[in-house]
């Protein structure tokens, strides 16, 4: 899976979120490792790739639906 189809799938996933979703649902649904920032990277990644591509909704709904395990915002 390349950066764009990662970035692709975190979008659909936030876009059709019905409640938060904690970082280690993310990372067990994309099929990758939750150590360390990676999870992170990856958020913040795809936020800044439909930024910059003017998707405002899909950027803000990537940074209002994932939580950490104390049910922090992460972005």
């Amino acid at each position: 899976m390349n950066q764009i189809d990662l970035y692709n799938k975190i979008a659909d996933i936030a876009l059709n979120a019905k409640r938060p979703i904690k970082i280690s649902e993310l990372a067990n649904i994309l099929g990758v490792e939750k150590n360390g920032r990676n999870i992170h990277n990856y958020i913040r990644g795809a936020y800044g790739h439909f930024k910059r591509n003017n998707d405002q909704i899909t950027a803000g709904k990537i940074s209002g639906v994932f939580t950490d395990e104390n049910g922090n915002y992460v972005y």
